[in-house]
């Protein structure tokens, strides 16, 4: 017995929600690391002046 079509569309669907979510995951830690870089400069540039 093959899968009927309501099934297909859902699987598909189903893959398209979780691509969705991890480009949006990816999204978030691309900006944290980019985040996480400025505070590093800053922290340097905070040791430079001090110095």
């Amino acid at each position: 017995m093959l899968p009927s079509r309501a099934y297909f569309s859902k699987a598909k669907r189903h893959a398209f929600m979780r691509i969705k979510r991890s480009r949006t995951a990816f999204f978030m830690t691309l900006i944290l690391s980019i985040l996480m870089l400025l505070l590093r400069l800053l922290d340097s540039e905070l040791e430079a002046a001090q110095a």
